[in-house]
């Protein structure tokens, strides 16, 4: 293997478990419980956005790799990470290629990759609550409706609540990793 190719697998297999650590600081969603938003994804979009699209990947399936062995939700939620990193990097991808975009760029990039995972997400979790889980349903849409009084079913409620979330955690991953990419390029990293 290739040293810059054994530099960024090794890379991303420290960043895989900074992911992990990161993830640990977890907040609910208040109006879907069983959402939470982590820090986690934060180095691995920083290392996407600082140009180096491997060390993403390697650190993306060791997070995924942790998660199954230590995390919440086996296997399904960490397949629902996994989904929503990849949709959020999938976005983002195209941006990063000459280092970390900035003004526009890292707009345009925050756009495109939170609509896909948005898109992904709220999919895959249909599909979670329709098929496999539909007592979460009953959960999530409760709690929701304590709070907001909206005129359209529980369904709808929960997706456009998954949706919401989703653009926040795109936000919380997406704008500390900006700054980090610019620390890593600025250092010489990666």
């Amino acid at each position: 293997m290739h040293t810059d190719r054994r530099i960024a697998v090794a890379e991303g297999a420290a960043l895989g478990a900074l992911a992990y650590a990161l993830s640990m600081v977890q907040i609910p969603f208040p109006l879907v419980p069983y959402l939470i938003f982590d820090l986690g994804e934060i180095p691995i979009a920083a290392v996407m956005l600082a140009g180096s699209p491997l060390a993403s990947l390697v650190a993306t399936g060791v997070y995924f790799g942790v998660l199954n062995l230590i995390g919440q939700f086996v296997p399904i939620g960490p397949a629902l990470k996994l989904a929503a990193v990849l949709s959020m990097l999938a976005g983002i991808y195209p941006f990063s290629r000459r280092g970390p975009p900035s003004g526009a760029s890292f707009a345009a990039a925050f756009a495109l990759s939170t609509a896909i995972r948005v898109v992904v997400m709220t999919a895959l979790n249909y599909a979670v609550i329709v098929a496999f889980f539909p007592g979460f349903l009953g959960i999530a849409a409760d709690a929701a409706m304590r709070y907001l009084h909206l005129g359209i079913s529980p369904v709808e409620l929960v997706l456009l609540l998954t949706a919401a979330f989703n653009v926040a955690q795109s936000a919380i991953s997406l704008l500390p990793a900006a700054a980090a990419a610019r620390a890593l390029r600025a250092a010489g990293l990666p």
